[in-house]
């Protein structure tokens, strides 16, 4: 009995170092917890702060400017507006710095597709880049094979335009043979009604099904290629 005693009592020194790492450790994990909340409150008022005196800069068309606030910004680890790719653009297309606009401006229309404020200017700004770029611009045309809707008729791939498939209970026989002790009978196949063939699954005997249009590869538009001097005023 003395023995466990003073074995227990010469443990307690080291379950207490342990305990009081333990807790040294979790003191560190809520002030690192509290530090970096701190942060992210921290970079997004210094992110507001940028953000406002950039679209200002911009305003009173001072680009150079703007850009050197766009750095600053790019600094924070934040999650960032979309319209900032677009405000990004437009500084660098004043800038002269066509290709980088052009990307700029193609983020922004990837993020808000159709529904940004301004999508139909970043298209604008893009052409324009082109045509400084390159000369000449692509525009977006509705493809007339398929009126848009990236599918056309075509002849159904299952039937091969015929409107009926080969029965795969009979294989076009009509009849299956089936064999007793009587010898081998034959019996109307119940799937075809004793017709060989059956309608058409796919097309319902309609001959045609919905494919991808292949002038537009499906996607319902096209990209013609146009002379700057053909190009709307911004």
């Amino acid at each position: 009995m003395k023995t466990i005693f003073y074995l227990l009592l010469n443990s307690l020194p080291t379950i207490d170092r342990i305990r009081q790492q333990i807790f040294i450790y979790l003191i560190f994990l809520v002030f690192s917890s509290i530090n970096i909340y701190s942060q992210e409150l921290s970079d997004q008022k210094i992110f507001e702060a940028y953000y406002q005196e950039t679209i200002e800069l911009i305003s009173q068309k001072k680009f150079q400017e703007a850009n050197e606030k766009f750095k600053k910004i790019s600094k924070l680890e934040l999650a960032f507006p979309d319209e900032l790719a677009y405000y990004y653009g437009y500084t660098q297309y004043n800038l002269g710095q066509y290709m980088i606009a052009k990307e700029a401006f193609e983020k922004y229309i990837k993020l808000k597709t159709d529904t940004g404020r301004y999508v139909g200017v970043a298209e604008q700004f893009i052409h324009t880049a082109d045509c400084n770029l390159k000369g000449y611009y692509f525009n977006n045309a509705t493809c007339e094979a398929c009126e848009g809707l990236g599918l056309v008729d075509i002849e159904c791939r299952t039937c091969k335009g015929k409107g009926q498939e080969l029965c795969n209970q009979c294989f076009g026989r009509g009849a299956i043979k089936k064999r007793d002790n009587f010898g081998e009978t034959f019996e109307s196949c119940k799937k075809c009604i004793g017709t060989g063939y059956f309608t058409c699954t796919k097309c319902h005997d309609s001959k045609h099904e919905k494919g991808k249009c292949l002038v537009c590869d499906g996607k319902g538009k096209l990209k013609i290629k146009k002379d700057c001097n053909q190009l709307p005023n911004k």
